[in-house]
């Protein structure tokens, strides 16, 4: 009947929609997390002048570092006064804000688009061995195209990895992050 094409026709139209979503969320989730987790990559003691023995206990975001994330104002070590324009309080300030909302980023994202994919994929899964039907899911179609059934968790699996690894090579040592990249590879 005419009632039924159309609702044919609105599930290909909004299955359509979701596959574009998830591929778009899908390409971009590395990049994001990686800007996510350098939200939380912050220098350790950072020395002024260089003087190795100098542990101020000044901590300043890796990504920019005219932004402090130390937060313990009060304890913080005097300092020459033509270093002041190096701590700004209302940097650290904004960093803790920046830090509050990477973590809610970090949830949500990081953490939730792999947990929407897996229930997604998961829920396909079972109701295809209920009605011993091959699983067809065409949101998510995309990523489970190209596997055997019995694998369709593989790239939730990797698109966590991806992500893990993006998040490792932020907070290590530039040599490391270099000999990591190339068994990556």
């Amino acid at each position: 009947t005419w009632y039924e094409r159309i609702l044919l026709s609105v599930q290909q139209d909004l299955d359509t929609g979701l596959m574009v979503v998830f591929a778009v969320l899908t390409m971009f989730h590395s990049g994001i997390c990686s800007a996510i987790f350098q939200t939380f990559n912050c220098s350790e003691n950072y020395m002024i002048d260089g003087n190795q023995n100098d542990k101020t206990g000044l901590r300043y975001l890796v990504a920019d570092y005219s932004i402090s994330c130390s937060r313990d104002h009060a304890s913080r070590p005097r300092s020459p006064p033509e270093y002041d324009d190096y701590y700004k309080e209302s940097s650290a300030e904004k960093h803790a804000h920046y830090e509050t909302y990477a973590r809610v980023c970090l949830v949500v994202y990081a953490v939730g688009v792999p947990l929407c994919y897996f229930g997604w994929l998961y829920r396909a899964r079972t109701k295809a061995r209920e009605t011993q039907a091959p699983v067809h899911d065409a949101a998510l179609g995309f990523l489970t195209r190209t596997t055997k059934p019995e694998f369709w968790w593989f790239e939730v699996a990797a698109l966590v990895a991806r992500s893990l690894v993006t998040g490792m090579l932020i907070f290590a040592d530039r040599g490391v992050s270099l000999i990591m990249s190339f068994f990556v590879i």
